[in-house]
Formats: C-alpha cells, structure tokens, sequence
C-alpha cells in the first residue's frame, strides 16, 4: 500500500517470498502446476551451464531466484495444449528446467521428441573419488568420463536414502584398481548429501531456492520481464518484444509464430526469432532495429496483423524459389541469414510476377560474397529496405541494391552467377 500526493491511498500487487526445496520446484514443473507464458523463450543453456548449476548446488552457494506470476485467469502457455495452470515463471525458466534434466524429470512445457536427446546431451556425472568439499562434475558421458568413477546424479536420486548404501556398496567394487582405496563411506556421503539437496522435501536437509510471487496485470508482467531480459543481446531484445506482442495479441506467439517457426526449421531452414522478428519489422515499418519500431506499431490491431501475413507469404514464397529453382534447401549455406530479409522485402514490393527469381538470387549472392550482412547489419538492412521501398518497379530496386554494394564491374553481370553459386551446391553434396 502506499499514499500519493494528493493523500489517495494506492493497494500495490503483492510479492510473496518462498524458500521452496529443489523437489517441490521440479514437481511442480513436471506436474503443470507451473508453467511458462508464451512469451518465454525456449531452453538455451549448454551443458557447462548445467553443470556448474549442479557444483552451485552441491557447494551451498546461492543460484538465483526464480520469479513466478499468479494469475489464474491467463491461459497462453508456451508450449502446452491445455492451460489449467495458475503459476507462471516469469525468470528462472532456463534453471528451472535444468534442474529437470539434472534430475531426469520431464516439464510439463517440455517437447517430448526433444527430451531423449536433451537427457543425454545433458546429463550430470559426479567424481565419487574427489574430495566431499571439493566434488568434480561433469556432463554427457563421453569416453573421458567412461570410468566407474563417474556416477550419474540421476541414478542417485531416483533411489531412496535407504538404498544408497546399497548403491555405494556397488560402485565401490567397481572402481578401477587405481581408485580402489576410495573408502565406501565416502562414496556414501556423497550421496546422501546429492540426494538429500536435489530430493528432500524437508528445507533443513534439501537445497532451498528462493522463489518470488507476484500478482501484477500482464502489462505489468511483460514489463517486468523485458526489465529483467534488458542485457543488450539481440535474442534477449527479441524476447522482450515477443512478451510485448503477446500482451496486445493473445495467443499469436504459441499459435502462430512457434508453429510457423518449427516448420521452417523442419524443411530445413533455421530461423531464430530475431530474424523472423526482425523481418516482420524490415516489411510492416521498413526498420530492422527494433527498439525504433513505435510501440504503438506492435499494438496495432491492423499494421502488426498485417505485417505478420505478409511476412509469412514472402518467406513461404521466397523459400520454395530458392529450394525448387536453385536447389538451396538449407539456410546453412548462406554466409548471413541476414541477408534473407531484403530478399523478403523484395518479394512483398514485388509480389508473383513482378518478382524477378535470378536477379534476387544475383543480388544475394554478391551481397554474400561481399559480407555486406556480416556482424552489425542493421545500418546496411535499413539502407537496403528504404531502396527496396523507394523504387516503383523490381528493376529498379535490383539497381538500388546493387548500388549499395561496394563490387568489382565484371563480377556484376549475371553471366558471372553460376561460378557464385558453385560454392553453395557443392557445399550441399
């Protein structure tokens, strides 16, 4: 509560704070009783982030918190086909689920054709030969770590604390002979202590992680997340927007731009979510940069909507071109992706005859070749997509494009376009 300058006293939003046992958390995940918002992105850690989550842990030391919002009347989550939940983590998404796969638990907003190999990719082995205060992990068993010294955390704590003798007792005896005078009860302490941080319910025995809860609108919640996503990268801009956007257009990102996004990439053409972002910008507000596209723009209920079908057409139309023309089935040929977005642009000016397939692919090749959309591109997109909206025909934007690029004059005629494509169809074979 709090009282303005006028004396019109105000009831804030709780925030409610839990010291909650790493179990609960986890169940809490694999049962759907917490979940994520669409507007979260999917998991991007890397094993060595799992691992040093695991030695956080282990060694007592502080790993964050994890933010939750309750709002029981929400129903997008990421991924889920029913929403039934009312907990929702705002961040602490990425830790959340690594402890899931640390442990071996599937979460709910989990993809089931990505969990086998996440399971192995990230699964965390303990050295039960060094010393208790000072214990080594490492992830994804390769022949390094083949050695019976190195036990899995989740082969710990799927069995009961009664057991672990038992278990200590096995791993004991097959231990290499270099290794043999580890004692059994050492072995047994390690386990009682990983089993007891990632498996007790009891706070005095288990790891606590310190979760808030807050009671903010969605508004409120999605600023609060970009607020706390604010470290400058172009996937974190990306994901701060895209919680922007499913503030204004309910439901769009989980059933709309994910879907579209997995298509792509299962026909082989890998698009993060600040490219395809980005091109929604570069056709509905001619601008890659995100931050100066107008707030106002994303919560249009006309300019965005629009945009986004007209994205979707020009990269459906533009894709098939260049797989059924030219035979790029990939985007992994491509110098930059980057380089795509003008290509797009070209397509929605330009739309079914008026666009000109061996030109756009001349012009994308030479601004490849030139690394005109290597590291920092936005100046060169910008510049690229006012050409694109200034001209009146497809022609005269192939002029334009070609004039913002710095090439020699006899490697500008298309003659000259098989030997720039060579590289990319022998890369394919």
């Amino acid at each position: 509560m709090t009282v303005n300058e006028t004396g019109t006293t105000t009831i804030l939003p709780s925030i409610q704070h839990d010291a909650i046992p790493i179990k609960r958390l986890v169940m809490a995940a694999v049962e759907g009783s917490l979940d994520i918002p669409e507007f979260q992105r999917s998991f991007v850690w890397k094993p060595q982030q799992v691992r040093d989550l695991a030695e956080s842990i282990c060694s007592n030391y502080p790993i964050g918190t994890v933010l939750c919002w309750h709002n029981p009347d929400y129903t997008a989550p990421r991924k889920s086909v029913k929403a039934h939940q009312s907990h929702w983590i705002i961040d602490g998404q990425q830790r959340t689920t690594a402890l899931c796969l640390i442990v071996g638990r599937k979460p709910h907003w989990y993809r089931d054709k990505d969990w086998a190999y996440d399971m192995s990719k990230f699964e965390t082995w303990v050295d039960v030969c060094s010393p208790l205060d000072e214990l080594n992990f490492e992830t994804r068993r390769t022949w390094q770590y083949a050695s019976k010294k190195w036990v899995s955390i989740r082969e710990i704590c799927r069995r009961k604390e009664e057991d672990l003798a038992e278990y200590a007792g096995i791993v004991k005896r097959q231990l290499p002979e270099k290794y043999r005078s580890t004692d059994e009860g050492h072995i047994l302490s390690i386990f009682r202590q990983l089993n007891r941080q990632f498996e007790s319910l009891e706070p005095t025995k288990a790891y606590n992680v310190q979760q808030y809860t807050i009671g903010h609108n969605l508004e409120s919640v999605a600023t609060i997340f970009a607020r706390l996503n604010s470290g400058g990268t172009a996937v974190r801009e990306t994901d701060t927007i895209l919680a922007y956007i499913g503030v204004h257009h309910p439901g769009w990102v989980r059933k709309e731009f994910l879907p579209f996004q997995e298509a792509l990439t299962d026909e082989g053409f890998d698009f993060d979510s600040s490219l395809l972002v980005r091109t929604i910008t570069g056709i509905g507000a001619r601008r890659t940069r995100i931050k100066e596209v107008p707030k106002d723009w994303w919560r249009s209920p006309e300019h965005f909507p629009d945009a986004w079908k007209r994205t979707r057409d020009a990269v459906t139309h533009v894709l098939k071109v260049l797989s059924q023309n030219f035979g790029i089935l990939t985007t992994d040929v491509l110098p930059a992706k980057n380089a795509l977005i003008p290509l797009f642009a070209l397509y929605d000016k330009f739309p079914d005859r008026g666009f000109k397939p061996g030109k756009a692919l001349h012009w994308l090749l030479l601004a490849s070749w030139e690394g005109r959309f290597g590291g920092a591109s936005a100046t060169a997109l910008d510049e690229d997509l006012k050409a694109i909206e200034e001209a009146g025909t497809f022609p005269k934007a192939y002029s334009k494009l070609l004039a913002n690029l710095e090439y020699q004059e006899d490697i500008v005629q298309e003659k000259h376009l098989d030997e720039l494509t060579r590289p990319l169809f022998i890369s394919q074979c």
